[in-house]
């Protein structure tokens, strides 16, 4: 369950962790992008130049984490190709290794 910036990134670096001791040929990096919103990270491809973005943002007493995918276009620069957000509840690191095995790594 998230309800914080610090829950967040726990979850999203527990998740690179795991998935990098099963998959040690993946280059998937953790950041905190100082580009980004407040609270915001990220995990980076760096083979392919994929990147997936979380953020976590309140709706009233309802929290919800955002996350953005991103890939590289024609001139490699980053394009949102899918948004999305989840209940805080709904995220945890699975989540998170599905979108890397769906989408970081594909």
């Amino acid at each position: 369950m998230v309800r914080s910036y610090q829950d967040l990134h726990a979850i999203v670096q527990q998740a690179q962790s795991e998935y990098s001791k099963e998959h040690t040929e993946a280059s998937i990096a953790f950041d905190v992008p100082d580009d980004m919103p407040e609270g915001a990270c990220a995990l980076a491809n760096s083979d392919n130049r994929k990147k997936a973005v979380f953020i976590l943002a309140r709706f009233g007493e309802e929290y919800k984490v955002g996350y953005a995918l991103y890939e590289p276009d024609e001139l490699s620069k980053l394009q949102p190709v899918h948004l999305a957000d989840v209940n805080h509840d709904e995220f945890d690191a699975a989540f998170v290794i599905h979108l890397i095995d769906e989408f970081l790594v594909e």
